[in-house]
């Protein structure tokens, strides 16, 4: 079973979007009202958190500049109109699943600071290396969601229309990919992109957090 916008949301917010990329410049807080819109929408459409989280940043870093002034005008830069052009896209044949299916495929995926090693439990296959010099000196959160990444690359990279369960135990790791983002710059941008990977291959992933090291032990 899955949830659906009524019409009138899906138009009224459609609306509120078109009206904002044919305006000049707009207030912060009409900008705010059309987020909201979207996080509200966001039980009837599917990956709705990966298209609103880098307004909700815009929204942040524009409300410092002006020192929290909401009538303040901006000007739409360009990812926020290509932001909303999605919504007005794909508004319409917008929907989300009320329960997802159990997974198809169950994966492990660890990370220390000088190797990274994964796990596809489903099929037993198994695979390790080292980091570079140059990412042994990145923040080990930075380096469970890498591990998370080159582990779906590595076992599911031909993979497609599936849920795929990852295990991790890092909380961070899990906090950026459930919730397809998050304030920190490089590991917002790392788990959109594990996101955006995943529509390529319309896979849906859901992660799970794993007391301690999985069975294997990275290097």
């Amino acid at each position: 079973m899955t949830v659906r916008l009524t019409q009138e949301r899906i138009l009224n917010l459609q609306d509120l979007c078109v009206d904002a990329l044919h305006s000049k410049e707009m207030t912060i807080r009409n900008f705010a009202t059309i987020i909201g819109k979207m996080v509200a929408s966001e039980p009837g459409v599917l990956y709705a958190q990966l298209y609103y989280k880098d307004l909700e940043i815009y929204k942040e870093k524009v409300l410092k500049k002006f020192y929290g002034n909401c009538d303040r005008s901006i000007c739409l830069p360009s990812h926020v109109k290509t932001i909303f052009n999605w919504w007005i896209k794909h508004l319409p044949s917008s929907y989300k699943p009320i329960i997802q299916n159990d997974p198809d495929i169950i994966m492990f995926s660890d990370s220390s600071k000088t190797g990274w090693g994964e796990i596809n439990k489903t099929t037993g296959k198994k695979r390790e290396g080292f980091w570079s010099a140059e990412e042994r000196e990145m923040h080990i959160n930075v380096l469970e969601l890498k591990a998370d990444f080159l582990t779906l690359q590595s076992l599911a990279g031909n993979i497609s229309q599936k849920h795929i369960r990852m295990n991790l135990d890092n909380t961070v790791a899990i906090s950026y990919i459930e919730n397809f983002g998050g304030k920190i710059t490089n590991l917002h941008i790392l788990a959109k992109e594990i996101w955006f990977w995943c529509l390529e291959r319309k896979l849906w992933i859901s992660v799970a957090h794993i007391a301690g090291k999985a069975k294997y032990r990275s290097r």
